[in-house]
């Protein structure tokens, strides 16, 4: 395990000696199991980049941002606690925790993340977050994000689901979104398991992976992912030297297949500090997203999502197969492209 320039100068000696100046500022975590994964002598892995620190990171633009999101909005109001987020009508977000498995390097929100002081994630806030989801009726959804929900301490995580399937009987559905699974297989024990399964008897329940390479996906992954019996999806962003190519998304989405989890959303990435090195422009992931389209089956193919600044919320940026189109008579003429080839067909509506 590496959480120390120390640490890391043991299994990287040519390390470049001002990576410690990010490591003090964001500091770095990297599992055991996750190391066995990295070819550490090649700082072009994708899992490399993923998770060991770059100067590149020091450097802040104009238009990064903070609250990349919008989570802390003073137009719409969405943070009704510290730890909870009321964005979209039906559905919150709780910040469980800011403990995660690993440092991503290129994690928006890495700022809270990183930070040690849990000044906000405490007993007091829990309570004030798990009673307005029970009073707020409009409610149909709860999403535990965080950090990573699997970190958050057992007998809050499961005292929160407990309150919910008890006491909110008008939300319908739970979200866990985590990687912790794939830095630490070994995070989902029977007894967490066995719960998460039982409760999912009760109100339906949906992983939320964030896988960004087919090199994560190891039999020990898919194991232990497998022993929640519930949905499972995907979500991750295209990062500049990590997965952003047709033949990446494509053999992830064979690997996430194989795993029993489909892809969902392709991220656009957010503004946040120091991450803008792995910044893919939003022409080349339609580009990307497209070919996607024409190689393989529709449920293979993530939607291309960007989560919009100061709390707008998520806008599906899909590369449409129309290339042009009037109405005639109140009726649609579209002239369109195939799927599968370059050629293109009039198509009239009846």
């Amino acid at each position: 395990m590496i959480t120390s320039y120390e640490e890391l100068l043991k299994f990287c000696p040519n390390i470049n000696p001002k990576i410690k100046k990010v490591i003090d500022k964001y500091g770095i975590l990297v599992t055991e199991h996750y190391l066995s994964l990295i070819d550490l002598k090649n700082p072009k892995d994708p899992l490399f980049k993923a998770v060991i620190p770059s100067i590149s990171e020091l450097k802040i633009n104009k238009w990064e941002l903070s609250d990349p999101i919008g989570d802390n909005s003073s137009e719409f109001k969405t943070q009704k606690t510290k730890m909870l987020i009321h964005r979209y009508p039906d559905r919150v977000l709780l910040l469980t925790t800011n403990k995660c498995a690993g440092n991503c390097r290129y994690c928006f929100r890495k700022e809270k993340v990183f930070n040690n002081e849990e000044t906000i994630f405490n007993t007091k806030e829990l309570e004030k977050s798990l009673n307005y989801i029970q009073k707020t009726k409009q409610l149909k959804e709860v999403i535990l994000s965080g950090g990573d929900p699997l970190y958050m301490p057992r007998k809050d995580l499961y005292k929160t689901l407990n309150f919910i399937k008890e006491k909110c009987k008008h939300i319908k559905t739970i979200r866990i979104h985590t990687r912790a699974p794939i830095y630490n297989p070994n995070i989902i024990t029977d007894e967490l398991s066995e719960f998460l399964n039982n409760f999912n008897k009760k109100i339906p329940l949906t992983i939320i992976t964030h896988i960004i390479h087919p090199k994560e996906i190891c039999d020990k992954f898919i194991t232990s992912i497998n022993k929640i019996k519930c949905i499972k999806l995907n979500q991750n962003p295209i990062l500049k030297g990590i997965n952003d190519s047709t033949e990446c998304l494509i053999n992830l989405s064979y690997e996430l297949l194989k795993a029993g989890i489909l892809p969902h959303y392709l991220h656009i990435l957010d503004k946040a500090k120091g991450i803008s090195h792995f910044k893919v422009s939003i022409k080349k992931a339609q580009d990307i997203v497209y070919k996607m389209q024409q190689q393989i089956s529709g449920h293979l193919v993530p939607k291309l999502i960007l989560d919009q600044p100061n709390g707008y919320g998520k806008v599906w940026l899909n590369k449409s197969f129309i290339e042009k189109s009037k109405i005639v008579n109140g009726k649609y003429e579209m002239k369109i492209k195939s799927t599968h080839s370059n050629k293109i067909a009039l198509y009239k509506e009846d």
